[in-house]
């Protein structure tokens, strides 16, 4: 059976195995298991010591856990070299005292990623930036409080689109505020114009299907403009509820329902443009410029 050599605790029941001799085990895996294991915890340290020094003056409700978390990886990553080490040199009593070492260095960060977790699930607003909850905007940072992500933002998946660039200073606000690099009052004044422009794309999608109410294109169009329109609608509401959660998944309506718009237009003026509208749905094809376009890649 292939043993899982990509976690902590993977390579603790693989290491308890091979000091037992058994034979679906090898020197040379756990040796590989472990050189692996160190440089995913050594880009750890790195990922969080910056996120760390980025945040500047951290709250220290905030700091000790993720400075625990720090000490952890890097208590973990010394472990690990030690043992592929002492496995090459065949000293199996040091790698027993290693195991205990292992397993205590794991225990410890459980508890500091437990400790993050519990602040993270906190009913309690926060700043961005420094998680700090002393002031509303915070007198350090000069941000509003947020209740921050139960979730921490860590499960997610990477996506990357074409959409016109009037979305480019929303998203590039969106990603601030996340960060801790802007205000939240400072993403809500650019919605104004793509909400009106949406509420003109409705209406006139409504009026069309009142004539053509068996299109299947200006169907999917109503409904993708309706979903768009709730996704401002959400981002906007953080403004009332604080939630990081409202902002992530309102801007996630917003991409999902853009990028699908974008496809659903070039349907409309191929459907109801006439030979004009073919034509310059040819000519955005076969052009695929990004003047009038703008790139965006987020964690979805």
């Amino acid at each position: 059976m292939t043993q899982d050599l990509s976690t902590i605790n993977g390579i603790i029941r693989y290491l308890k195995l091979w000091l037992e001799s058994d034979p679906s085990t090898s020197t040379d895996s756990l040796k590989q298991g472990c050189m692996k294991m160190a440089d995913i915890l050594n880009a750890a340290i790195s990922e969080t010591d910056l996120e760390l020094s980025q945040t500047g003056d951290t709250d220290e409700s905030l700091a000790e856990p993720v400075e625990s978390c720090i000490l952890a990886y890097e208590r973990l990553r010394d472990i690990v070299l030690d043992i592929a080490e002492s496995a090459s040199q065949g000293t199996g009593e040091a790698i027993r005292d290693f195991l205990n070492e292992l397993e205590e260095a794991a225990e410890f960060l459980r508890r500091a990623q437990e400790e993050l977790h519990t602040w993270l699930q906190a009913p309690i607003t926060r700043c961005p930036r420094c998680g700090g909850q002393e002031g509303d905007p915070c007198p350090i940072c000069h941000l509003e409080l947020l209740f921050p992500d139960p979730q921490g933002g860590t499960e997610s998946k990477f996506r990357s689109a074409l959409l016109p660039q009037a979305y480019g200073p929303i998203f590039d606000a969106y990603t601030a505020v996340r960060n801790g690099e802007k205000t939240l009052s400072e993403l809500i004044r650019l919605l104004p114009p793509i909400e009106s422009d949406i509420r003109e794309y409705i209406a006139s999608v409504t009026a069309s299907l009142s004539r053509q109410p068996d299109s299947v294109s200006l169907i999917q169009a109503r409904d993708t403009l309706v979903e768009l329109n709730d996704g401002l609608r959400q981002i906007r509401k953080t403004w009332e509820s604080r939630k990081m959660t409202d902002l992530q998944d309102g801007w996630a309506k917003v991409f999902r329902s853009a990028v699908r718009f974008e496809r659903l237009r070039l349907e409309l003026l191929e459907e109801f443009g006439g030979e004009q509208g073919l034509a310059k749905v040819s000519q955005e094809r076969s052009q695929l410029s990004q003047q009038d376009s703008v790139s965006i890649s987020f964690d979805d």
